[in-house]
C-alpha cells in the first residue's frame, strides 16, 4: 500500500464527515458533533472523548479530567499528530495524520486558531442552552416586563423565540388617539438577526379579555365590540423584537386599568 492510497482511504470518511458536519454548522464556531460531555464534581471538569468540527475538519478528542483553580477555564488545543504503520519491508513510517485535541486548565480570554476555551464549542445543529435579554420599560411606556429567550438552530437556519410580558400599567400608553401601536422591546446580537422581517402572533392572556372601542376613527364603519385574543409580534432586521402594546379605552365603557400578559413561542427563519 502506497502513503497516497493510505491517504486516500482516510480522506474517504473524514471528508464525507466534515460535509456533514458542515451543514450544521455555517458559522466559525468549533461545533461537537459526539461526546465532550463536561460534568463537574467540586473543581474538578471532566470531559469525555468524542468528535468535534473545526475549520472544515473533523477533529477527534480525547477527554480527560482536570481539577479547576481560581479563574481558570477548560481550554481546548487542537494539534495535527502522525502515526506510523508497518510496511511489508519492515519499515514504520509517519503515514497517518490526523487532527486531535486535548483540553487542560487555562484562561478564559485565550483564542487562538488552534487555542480556544471549550464555552465557546456549540452542538451539532442546535444551540442546546437559551440565551436571554431582559425586557423592562418605563411606566410610561407601558411597563412591560419579562424575559424574551432565544436559540439559533443551524440546520433549519432559524431561531427558536419564547417568553413572557406582563403590561403593569397599560393606560400610561399614548398612542395619539389609536388602541394599539407596535413597540420595540428588547435587540437581540449580530448573528441572531433575519435577512427578512418576520412577523408572528403573540396570544394576549388577563384578567379580562380587551375590547375595541367601537367608535375607534380607524375601523370604518364603526364595529360592535371584539374582543382581543392576541397581537401582533415582529423581529426585524435590525434584531429588534416588536410587540404591538393594546391600551384599554375606559371612556366608553372598556376595561379596567389592569395589567395583561402576553406570551409567545414561535420560530422564525433567518435567511
Amino acid at each position: 500500500m502506497t502513503q497516497d492510497r493510505l491517504n486516500d482511504m482516510q480522506n474517504a470518511y473524514l471528508d464525507m464527515l466534515a460535509a456533514i458536519a458542515g451543514v450544521g454548522n455555517p458559522g466559525a464556531a468549533p461545533m461537537i458533533m459526539s461526546g465532550m460531555v463536561a460534568t463537574v464534581a467540586g473543581p474538578n471538569v471532566t470531559i469525555t472523548d468524542g468528535w468535534f468540527y473545526y475549520q472544515g475538519v473533523v477533529v477527534r478528542f480525547t477527554g480527560s479530567t482536570h481539577t479547576l483553580s481560581g479563574s481558570l477555564v477548560p481550554v481546548i488545543t487542537v494539534a495535527t499528530t502522525s502515526s506510523s504503520l508497518v510496511y511489508y519491508n519492515a519499515t514504520s513510517p509517519m503515514v497517518i495524520a490526523e487532527k486531535t485535541a486535548t483540553w487542560a486548565p487555562g484562561a478564559s480570554g485565550i483564542s487562538t486558531a488552534t487555542v480556544f476555551p471549550f464555552a465557546t464549542m456549540v452542538p451539532f445543529g442546535r444551540e442546546n442552552a437559551w440565551s436571554s435579554v431582559n425586557i423592562a420599560t418605563m411606566a410610561a411606556v407601558g411597563g412591560a416586563s419579562g424575559t424574551l429567550y432565544y436559540r439559533k438552530n443551524y440546520l433549519s437556519n432559524t431561531l427558536e423565540l419564547r417568553g413572557q410580558i406582563v403590561v403593569s400599567n397599560p393606560n400610561n400608553l399614548n398612542f395619539g388617539g389609536a388602541p394599539e401601536t407596535s413597540q420595540v422591546l428588547a435587540t437581540l446580537p449580530a448573528g441572531y438577526i433575519p435577512n427578512n422581517v418576520a412577523y408572528f402572533r403573540l396570544p394576549l392572556l388577563s384578567g379580562i379579555v380587551a375590547q375595541v372601542d367601537p367608535g375607534y376613527t380607524g375601523v370604518t364603519p364603526a364595529q360592535p365590540w371584539s374582543y382581543i385574543s392576541d397581537v401582533n409580534g415582529s423581529l426585524d432586521t435590525s434584531g429588534n423584537f416588536n410587540v404591538t402594546l393594546v391600551k384599554w379605552d375606559t371612556s366608553v365603557g372598556g376595561g379596567p386599568v389592569v395589567p395583561y400578559t402576553v406570551n409567545w413561542n414561535t420560530v422564525v427563519p433567518l435567511d
